[in-house]
């Protein structure tokens, strides 16, 4: 099954089910392959770069992040743009750095890959480069199963800046006999048919509604890359730079 992902639990041995009738907790968040310091701007963006500053500063802020993610203590984790081996992120394994972490040594965690570019010669001064990165879910419970799903993109000349996209999705047993069912996702970005994140949006909600119809506990969460409240801006009492994958 070429959608079938290449999953690898960290967590080893029985562990117990997800309780129910209690909170839990999620974190989600699009570390951007390590590279987000404060002045940073990204070349797709209108900024000015398009690899992190360093090794040093992607490894530094790798350790950055490992701390927050620690400090929270969710129970669930969805992290985006966790880069393998890319130009990017001077080639740092960036879902190793996680997953080796002390704070995550005991939990199970999948990784789908969500798009795998040979190179990018692009921008010529300081092309982009290959890129291989993806979706990691750390759970504190024993994942059952993962899956990884291709999502339809662009197959023009567009597809070079979008590269491919999928969602995974991660089965958990829970107290009651159900499953918890973690869909995480990262859709497209620098689409320019806007049909296409339809499609995407699409075939996610249609694989959740099969699970949830099926008696089971249905949770998405990611990086959507769209205002799917139409009106963010106004709702969250925030003012920023309108970008063009941030469209209703």
């Amino acid at each position: 099954d070429p959608d079938a992902t290449g999953a690898k639990a960290a967590g080893a041995g029985p562990g117990p089910a997800v309780p129910v009738n209690e909170s839990l907790q999620i974190l989600s968040w699009n570390i951007g392959f390590g590279a987000y310091l404060q002045d940073y701007s990204f070349f797709m963006d209108g900024g000015k770069y398009s690899r992190a500053y360093s090794r040093e500063s992607v490894e530094e802020n790798m350790k950055d992040i490992n701390g927050i993610l620690a400090k929270e203590d969710a129970d669930f984790y969805f992290v985006q743009e966790v880069d393998q081996d890319s130009t990017r992120a001077y080639h740092v394994d960036e879902q190793k750095a996680i997953t080796d972490a002390p704070a995550f040594a005991d939990r199970w965690s999948t990784f789908a890959m969500n798009y795998d570019s040979p190179y990018l010669f692009y921008p010529l001064t300081s092309p982009h480069g290959k890129s291989k990165a993806g979706l990691l879910t750390l759970s504190r419970y024993p994942i059952d199963s993962a899956l990884r799903r291709s999502l339809p993109i662009q197959t023009d000349f567009a597809k070079i800046l979008d590269l491919d996209r999928c969602y995974s999705v991660n089965r958990i047993g829970t107290a009651d006999g159900r499953q918890l069912c973690l869909y995480q996702y990262h859709l497209s970005a620098y689409t320019t048919d806007k049909t296409v994140v339809t499609r995407q949006l699409a075939q996610l909600t249609e694989d959740m509604m099969k699970d949830y119809e099926q008696g089971n506990y249905v949770i998405a969460g990611g990086d959507t890359n769209m205002g799917l409240l139409e009106d963010s801006s106004k709702i969250f009492g925030v003012k920023g730079k309108e970008y063009s994958w941030a469209s209703p």
